[in-house]
């Protein structure tokens, strides 16, 4: 993923502060769920900075918040859906921790793979 595609700061809507970073499970997540809420300050939109110094304001187009708290986190076709679709575009992962013991076994299986084609 490139700089120019990757936020690094975003707007949280207030009622969804509730730590000192912001979720979203980003592309290919088995769960399509909001974690965190972006912010609609700005006439439904919020800020967003990238990892490569330009900035965005993003309009939201499905994000439709109850006078008080947040909306549900269960992401619904349309509107709503483009939206968690744009920021998962954007967002990204940490590759999942495997222990090192399977790694030491995943690692011995590929030499022994090795040895026997080669």
């Amino acid at each position: 993923m490139s700089a120019a595609m990757t936020w690094v700061i975003i707007d949280e809507h207030l009622n969804s502060i509730n730590d000192s970073g912001f979720g979203h499970p980003g592309p290919n997540a088995p769960n399509v769920r909001w974690v965190d809420f972006p912010a609609v300050y700005h006439n439904k939109a919020g800020g967003l900075a990238f990892a490569d110094g330009h900035s965005e304001i993003k309009k939201w187009k499905g994000l439709n918040y109850p006078a008080s708290g947040t909306p549900p986190s269960t992401v619904t076709p349309g509107a709503n859906r483009a939206d968690w679709d744009w920021l998962a575009e954007r967002s990204t992962q940490r590759p999942p921790i495997v222990p090192a013991h399977q790694q030491a076994a995943e690692n011995t299986l590929h030499l022994l793979r090795l040895s026997r084609t080669g």
